[in-house]
């Protein structure tokens, strides 16, 4: 029985001794595999996904922008609206003119407004030097005016433009703006109202009217 014993003993010791000395697979084989099928397995039974690699001559999905959003020499729209945003033109008055107003400059500032809202009063505000550059460089001054009926009181801004008084080309762009908003000057003009214009030929001509904002000359 003793010798039963130990020739067990020794075949049960035989055989872990050569588990123990067979060497351990290659990493090479684990990828290998895991190309092969997809997923190679890890300890505790996860699954490890290996990524394909792209094929000769592919891209990748993501592209870096290479065309610009708007076409070279235009002016994209929502920095127009910037530029218009504080140009609406309103009362100032500074930085005053030296020169006391004339009785010749009266008279044209009185002919321009009435150009406009004809047999209306006319209030002529304190004269500023200087222009904003949408009037042009022939521009050196500019006045307020308050056209009075008794059906309205309005105002606009004149320019003096090549030394006659006049409508500037900012003024009568927001001019324009207000009458497709249905804010005409003079007020009266917008008397009997008229039918409501389609919805899509109006935003045409603002959309139009956006684009032809006066540029400052460069």
């Amino acid at each position: 029985m003793p010798a039963l014993r130990w020739a067990l003993a020794l075949l049960l010791l035989g055989g872990f001794g050569a588990a123990l000395a067979q060497p351990a697979p290659p990493a090479s084989s684990a990828v290998s595999a895991a190309a092969a099928g997809g997923a190679a397995t890890g300890p505790a039974g996860a699954v490890a996904r290996i990524a394909p690699e792209a094929e000769p001559g592919t891209q990748p999905r993501t592209q870096p922008r290479t065309q610009p959003r708007t076409q070279p020499g235009t002016e994209p729209f929502w920095r127009i609206r910037m530029r218009v945003g504080n140009s609406r033109p309103r009362r100032q008055e500074q930085p005053l003119r030296g020169v006391n107003i004339s009785d010749e400059e009266v008279r044209q500032i009185e002919q321009a407004t009435r150009a406009l809202a004809p047999g209306a009063l006319v209030n002529i505000g304190p004269v500023t030097t200087g222009c904003p550059c949408e009037d042009g460089p022939d521009c050196s001054d500019r006045v307020w005016v308050v056209a009075y009926s008794p059906a309205y009181s309005q105002g606009l801004m004149l320019s003096r433009l090549a030394g006659r008084w006049q409508l500037g080309a900012l003024q009568a762009w927001w001019l324009e703006h207000d009458a497709l908003h249905g804010r005409p000057f003079p007020p009266a003009a917008a008397s009997p109202q008229p039918a409501a214009a389609p919805v899509y030929p109006r935003h045409d001509a603002l959309q139009q009217l956006w684009e032809a904002f006066p540029e400052c000359p460069m």
